[in-house]
């Protein structure tokens, strides 16, 4: 049996992990997979994280910007695609690394969906290297949601939505909307928010799932490997683990 190497890098919302990213595909051959269940719709640009990814479009990203607002996403279907992108990749003689904060699809795809595979392919086995970057304390990742807010604003998330607001077909029960940001500028564009209120709820909303994020990896116990984001060595740590586990 064949045993292929998949690196997964995860940790909670606003840590960095995109930028990450896109700092090893510098050193090695990767071709990056999303694992976010927002970065698939179009339009979704700003408040998803997705702009810096399309400002740096030296490194392709699958799994972005591949349907419409108005569709529905599932993680049936992320793990079909993902296994199509692996094959390919390694076909392509690249290193496959998703990257996203969607622990859920993460767990399927490696714990479930892909070893149903192995009993299929009895060739190839999947080995996946996780890399979970984590804040140094709850001050650090707090003082990054709100930074991180503040971004999202300037680079005009609020034109962004009601640009979808102004849509016929897009609704509050639309799945795209129902994400952290998204539904609560929708909100505000309904008169039902305050700015102030939307800037408390965005920032709270993701400091919860922070939190949520951050303990689901810690429980998690498959091949993890934990860097703290101030790490000035982080990016070299990683790098000697993909090189040398095996």
């Amino acid at each position: 049996m064949i045993e292929k190497k998949i690196i997964s890098i995860m940790g909670p919302t606003a840590i960095g992990k995109t930028s990450l990213s896109l700092k090893l595909c510098n050193f090695l051959k990767f071709e990056i997979i999303s694992v976010d269940s927002y970065m698939v719709y179009k339009k979704l640009d700003v408040g998803t994280g997705k702009i810096d990814i399309i400002k740096n479009n030296k490194h392709k990203s699958n799994l972005v910007d591949i349907i419409e607002p108005i569709d529905s996403y599932s993680v049936f279907k992320f793990c079909i695609e993902s296994l199509f992108i692996i094959e390919q990749t390694f076909l392509n003689k690249k290193i496959p690394l998703f990257v996203g904060g969607n622990i859920m699809y993460n767990w399927f795809v490696q714990e479930y969906f892909l070893k149903k595979y192995y009993m299929i392919n009895k060739m190839y086995r999947y080995k996946f290297i996780n890399i979970v970057i984590l804040p140094t304390n709850k001050k650090q990742i707090k003082l990054y949601i709100k930074k991180r807010f503040i971004e999202m604003v300037q680079k005009n998330m609020l034109e962004e939505v009601k640009y979808l607001y102004e849509k016929k077909k897009i609704s509050l029960t639309s799945q795209s909307i129902n994400s952290i940001g998204y539904k609560d500028i929708w909100l505000y564009f309904e008169n039902k928010l305050s700015f102030d209120e939307l800037k408390q709820y965005v920032i709270q909303s993701t400091l919860n799932l922070s939190k949520k994020q951050i303990t689901w990896l810690k429980k998690w116990k498959n091949n993890l490997f934990f860097f703290e984001l101030k790490n000035k060595n982080t990016t070299k740590c990683i790098l000697n683990i993909i090189k040398n586990i095996h």
